[in-house]
């Protein structure tokens, strides 16, 4: 293992056991009649589009000034990977949080609801008929703000979210 520090002693056995069974069960439903039922994986990163100037980068013997601006020139991706056909879903962010995640999966509905609709269905028929979406994602702080989860459980009855088991980004496809 590359990291400095392991997982394995923070992790839950059998959380993670009992997950992986649910995980696999869905997995299931999904290979054998996918209209019923989507699995996606959902995560959500930062990138510094910045080139950081280390101190031994200029000629030698030349000093230059370091800025400490590191902030200017950062993206943030939030999106999800479909399990059955591995369809992909992206946005890009200025900053993740509960507000920028929820306006994302509302988005992201809507776009399930077009391919719903797309596929010679009535959009007012997707709540009743369409596919049960089961989105996988991490533990993060702002996925789980109750009045924002009251929203998406309001809003997008066909979403279900599931949080992985503490310390378990194994289990995250995505």
């Amino acid at each position: 293992m590359w990291a400095k520090y392991s997982l394995e002693e923070k992790r839950d056995p059998e959380k993670r056991k009992l997950f992986k069974n649910k995980i696999e069960e869905y997995l299931k439903i999904t290979k054998e009649s996918p209209e019923q039922l989507q699995v996606w994986f959902w995560d959500e990163s930062g990138f510094n589009l910045r080139v950081i100037k280390r101190k031994n980068w200029c000629e030698k013997g030349k000093r230059r000034k370091i800025r400490g601006d590191r902030r200017k020139g950062k993206v943030n991706v939030m999106g999800g990977l479909r399990y059955s056909d591995k369809k992909r879903f992206v946005e890009f962010l200025d900053k993740g949080n509960a507000n920028n995640f929820y306006q994302v999966l509302k988005s992201f509905y809507q776009e399930l609801i077009h391919e719903w609709v797309l596929a010679g269905n009535q959009a007012e028929e997707f709540v009743e008929k369409g596919a049960k979406i089961v989105i996988i994602l991490d533990n993060a702080s702002f996925h789980k703000k109750e009045e924002y989860l009251e929203k998406i459980k309001a809003e997008m009855p066909n979403i279900y979210l599931e949080f992985l088991p503490e310390y378990s980004p194994d289990y995250n496809l995505i």
